[in-house]
């Protein structure tokens, strides 16, 4: 059976203006690297950067910036903010030229129906 809910997702997307693409991603070349208000990246994807705002801004953040490539980026955010979304899509529109939106879609929540606890062996 497939579950929908509805609520509020955060979307990135392209500015006018966005990252110059570095080329192709070599895995021994690739570095993510988050903070509690900071991000570091060389050779990573828009997709990463989607991923990795989730956990700050407590939402589910897709990425429709429609930019394939892989960029390096430092984004930097004021720590303890009130209100942390407003911080990242202000820091994302001033520092690598990208928007951050808040849209209610229908989302597939992960649905757990039974768990183990692990054992030694």
């Amino acid at each position: 059976m497939r579950y929908l809910l509805t609520g509020m997702i955060l979307v990135l997307a392209a500015a006018m203006a966005f990252p110059q693409e570095t080329g192709s991603a070599a895995p021994e070349n690739r570095i993510f690297f988050r903070l509690p208000s900071h991000v570091e990246a060389k050779q990573s994807t828009m997709q990463e950067l989607s991923g990795t705002l989730a956990m700050p801004t407590r939402h589910l953040v897709l990425d429709r910036t429609g930019l394939k490539g892989v960029y390096d980026f430092t984004l930097d955010w004021p720590e303890n903010s009130s209100d942390a979304v407003a911080s990242i899509s202000t820091a994302l529109a001033e520092q690598l030229g990208l928007e951050l939106s808040s849209k209610t879609e229908p989302v597939e929540p992960l649905v757990i129906d039974h768990a183990e606890e692990l054992t030694g062996d």
